[in-house]
């Protein structure tokens, strides 16, 4: 039990930490994203929405939604309706101004979301599931909103498959990205934590079994621009 209670107290410090940090970078978080990765994020996204396979009757949850740049790129498809889930509100904030129609934003964590069983088509999350402080649950979560036949998308970071691209990308990731995002953001912390939950992440092979023990099946495991990220599509049967 002393365990236990350690391991809860461990994960409520974690939600904690995440949300004021990306509360606190909000208002450059946009910016920054497609700055860092010379706008290769919205290309990324793209191919996260055409390989979801989206349509006019589709529900989607889009999880860490952030200031929303997958639930945009979503709408595109004309879906029923997307709903953000994140538990920034400074970032839930902007998203609000930034999308209009068909999308609704509800501040909470991934590990329970306030949505019935069954309800969702597809589900997404874009580089926001390194920040669960615990993944099986969200899983589970999501499996539990989501309709039979209904797929889940994952885009995250990964380590690149090229060993030369991979020492250029990472020397980049950790001192470059770290240094202009600390500058510009004014919260160093924030852009250090991002190179190291990188480095420390699973693999997308683990990321994919762990979406297998909550009940899904794996459709899809893509490297993408040489393996930097990772797209990973599973499905609920």
């Amino acid at each position: 039990m002393k365990n236990i209670n350690k391991n809860i107290k461990k994960q409520s410090d974690h939600k904690t930490i995440n949300r004021q940090m990306f509360n606190s970078i909000a208002s450059t978080y946009d910016f920054l994203n497609h700055f860092l990765s010379l706008g290769t994020d919205v290309l990324w996204r793209k191919k996260t929405i055409k390989k979801l396979g989206i349509d006019s009757k589709h529900k989607i949850l889009d999880l860490a939604t952030g200031t929303g740049d997958l639930a945009k790129e979503a709408l595109k498809r004309k879906p029923l309706l997307v709903i953000g889930v994140d538990p920034a509100f400074e970032m839930l904030k902007r998203t609000k101004k930034k999308i209009k129609n068909n999308f609704y934003a509800i501040e909470a964590f991934g590990e329970a979301i306030p949505i019935k069983e069954n309800f969702f088509d597809r589900a997404m999350i874009s580089y926001g599931i390194r920040n669960v402080s615990n993944r099986p649950a969200v899983f589970k979560e999501i499996y539990r909103v989501m309709k039979k036949n209904g797929k889940f998308a994952i885009l995250e970071f990964s380590e690149s498959k090229s060993f030369i691209f991979r020492g250029i990308y990472n020397f980049y990731f950790k001192y470059i990205l770290t240094k202009l995002g600390g500058l510009i953001s004014r919260n160093k912390r924030a852009y250090e934590y991002l190179p190291e939950s990188v480095l420390a992440f699973v693999t997308p092979e683990k990321l994919a079994k762990e979406c297998e023990e909550a009940g899904f099946n794996t459709e899809l495991i893509l490297p993408i621009f040489t393996g930097i990220t990772t797209l990973i599509i599973v499905k609920k049967n």
